[in-house]
């Protein structure tokens, strides 16, 4: 039986990912790489929790949706709307709901998978109390979990248990072929097509490195300068965006920027997993002379938190300009272009104020959010660089490049 006919065992598993982050254009392409495998045997759509905050808005035409995925993906990560009504959205027992990323341990305690119930593990007097799942959810210490659960979890619920791990493996590299991957392991074991290939295993991207634009990743800053024609009477401007899931999010103004800067500087863009910022920056930042960073968070743990004290050791050490490259996560060009309100108060606080508490100064906006409607996903939502934007702050730069060098 080849793969196409397996198309023929039953209709599309509808699919309904409920997210406030724009992974879509990945998610889209891991769609379209399982149709032309196997046939369309799911449809999949998005929503986004921004676009349901007004509390006039009614849910109705979503409570339809809802009822009608017989999978549910859950990506929620603050105090939104839809996560009030998630519980109430979710309700009965037919469905498989498969809790990506929770903003608390209510939200977590919804995943249903097989006989896995994550209220098991994440309800008030469950057997979390022995220990911290979020710890190990929040380091990606899948592995590591997937040993601590075996042992509080009945046999019965271990496969699950262990597909639910991995679900969160694919789902953490944010990357179209581990997205593909994930979708065919719930097919496989949730969405009746059994007959499906078991998925490759996930391919996970290093914690962190160099980027050199037209060419890719690099391990070893010795091969970086090779690669990229370095320069030794030009500056180092170091660049710091997100590697694991949102790499492909930063990458395009990473792009952009090195385009501008790479005859004027030696621009050195180091992608990192939020856990190794400090150290990513100590092994590659060695001479440079200004930073931009591209991140939102604090930079010692990111969204996790974090003791602040090693961050103030490294940028006294490194004793220079901390830039903020603004990107935007929610607001989209048309509103921005169009409206005075600016930025939404939430992207102010995780990408100005959070910086600036590690002394990080002058952020400069360079990428709103732009959307456009596909056929069968619905809005697709992807990053749009603003060239005009991203030369103020490669300008910006080069002016505290020059003033270090200026003679008092």
């Amino acid at each position: 039986m080849t793969d196409k006919t397996i198309e023929t065992q039953g209709g599309a598993i509808k699919v309904l990912a409920l997210t406030n982050m724009d992974n879509t254009l990945a998610l889209k392409e891991a769609v379209e790489k399982v149709w032309e495998k196997h046939g369309r045997i799911l449809s999949l759509k998005k929503h986004y929790f921004s676009d349901w905050e007004d509390p006039r808005l009614s849910l109705e035409n979503l409570e339809t949706e809802v009822k009608e995925a017989a999978i549910v993906l859950v990506d929620i990560r603050g105090d939104v709307r839809l996560a009030r009504e998630m519980s109430r959205l979710l309700s009965g027992d037919g469905k498989t709901v498969v809790v990506l990323i929770g903003g608390s341990r209510d939200i977590f305690s919804l995943t249903r998978m097989g006989k896995f119930r994550g209220e098991k593990l994440f309800k008030a007097g469950s057997r979390e109390k022995e220990f911290d799942v979020n710890a190990y959810l929040r380091t990606k210490k899948f592995s590591a979990l997937t040993k601590k659960l075996g042992s509080l979890l009945s046999f019965s619920m271990l496969g699950d248990m262990r597909n639910w791990v991995l679900c969160q493996e694919y789902y953490a590299e944010g990357d179209a072929t581990n997205l593909q991957n994930m979708l065919i392991l719930l097919l496989k074991e949730y969405g009746g097509y059994g007959d499906l290939e078991k998925p490759d295993p996930p391919q996970r991207q290093a914690d962190y490195g160099l980027y050199l634009p037209g060419v890719g990743n690099i391990a070893d800053l010795d091969d970086f300068r090779k690669e990229s024609a370095y320069r030794p009477d030009l500056p180092d401007v170091g660049v710091l965006f997100y590697g694991g899931m949102h790499y492909y999010d930063t990458g395009p103004v990473v792009d952009t920027l090195y385009d501008y800067l790479s005859e004027k500087v030696n621009l050195i863009p180091v992608f990192s997993r939020v856990e190794y910022n400090l150290l990513a920056m100590e092994k590659f930042f060695v001479d440079v002379e200004v930073v931009i960073n591209l991140q939102y968070f604090r930079l010692h743990g990111g969204p996790y938190g974090g003791d602040p004290e090693p961050t103030y050791r490294l940028m006294q050490k490194f004793n220079v300009p901390f830039i903020t490259g603004l990107r935007a996560f929610e607001t989209e060009i048309d509103k921005w272009s169009s409206e005075n309100r600016g930025l939404s108060p939430l992207e102010v606080i995780l990408g100005i104020t959070l910086p600036e508490l590690d002394g990080a100064i002058e952020p400069i906006f360079v990428a709103p959010m732009e959307s456009f409607s596909d056929s069968h996903i619905g809005k697709v939502k992807r990053q749009a660089v603003l060239e005009d934007r991203v030369r103020k702050l490669g300008d910006r730069t080069l002016s505290w490049v020059n003033l270090r060098h200026l003679k008092n």
